[in-house]
């Protein structure tokens, strides 16, 4: 958990910055803003000319759903928000229930980005990737 600022993403071996990341002060005690997608993996593609970033992953019970996902593109970061709910039926039934999420972005500089996706108790999925 970081407090609140702004930070530069760094690849230490190469001694190079990959851009900054903004986090904000939290109103509550827990890691996340939200209840977030338990995403398994992510990933950049391009798709007939379109910047995409494709997000899979599984709910463990049949209330869980993909309510939102906010998507942050700053000049080197893309953060991407999957927000979750659950359903307020009693019925729900334990399980695996995969999702797969795709997700089209604004025309992007030739670069390379971090993308960083936030997932399921405090935890994020980070890579990077090349537009050209």
């Amino acid at each position: 958990i970081l407090k609140a600022g702004n930070y530069e993403v760094r690849v230490p071996e190469a001694k190079m910055v990959l851009g900054s990341l903004t986090v904000k002060p939290t109103s509550h005690s827990e890691p996340d803003d939200y209840l977030y997608a338990p995403v398994t993996q992510a990933y950049f593609q391009k798709d007939n000319g379109k910047n995409q970033v494709v997000l899979t992953g599984e709910f463990s019970n049949s209330c869980m759903r993909l309510a939102r996902t906010l998507v942050d593109v700053q000049p080197k970061v893309v953060i991407v928000q999957p927000v979750a709910d659950i359903a307020a039926s009693g019925s729900c039934v334990s399980g695996s229930f995969p999702f797969k999420q795709v997700i089209d972005l604004p025309a992007m500089n030739d670069g390379r980005y971090l993308l960083h996706v936030r997932s399921l108790n405090g935890h994020a999925l980070n890579t990077l990737f090349d537009i050209r």
